[in-house]
């Protein structure tokens, strides 16, 4: 990760947990979680913060839309088990706000991810609320 984001395997970092089951299907041939089930682990715990956290602070008729997601893979899991995924904010700039994860087996990190989201007034990127910045402060990685 780049210095001036926090250390994204540490599970000390994040506040906000959610647990996804670990499916059969998730898996590849060689038996390993299929590095596509790690986009929707992610996604899950972001959907999480952002709708039941996030969200409820916007004003109407603004939203977040991904721009982008980065996943890197710390190590091999397998099926059966469960995934906790930390997440938090990492950065917050003009008009997005960058979530940081930590993804989860048995204790440890297996993988992390980066998902940058940029508000939108209608089709328009817009700067976050001074509200928006306090919620998301409370929210960033330690």
């Amino acid at each position: 990760m780049g210095n001036d984001l926090p250390d994204l395997t540490r599970a000390e970092a994040y506040r906000h947990w959610i647990t996804d089951r670990i499916r059969y299907c998730d898996t590849d041939m060689a038996g390993h979680v299929n590095n596509v089930a790690y986009a929707a682990y992610a996604e899950t715990g972001r959907l999480d913060i952002m709708h039941g956290v996030i969200r409820p602070q916007m004003p109407d008729g603004l939203r977040f839309i991904a721009a982008s997601v980065t996943i890197n893979y710390v190590r091999e899991s397998h099926y059966p088990g469960e995934m906790r995924i930390g997440t938090g904010v990492a950065r917050i700039g003009r008009t997005s706000i960058t979530v940081g994860q930590g993804i989860f087996k048995d204790d440890a990190c297996v993988a992390t991810a980066l998902g940058t989201v940029v508000l939108l007034d209608g089709a328009t990127p817009t700067p976050l609320t001074d509200h928006l910045r306090q919620v998301c402060n409370g929210l960033l990685l330690s």
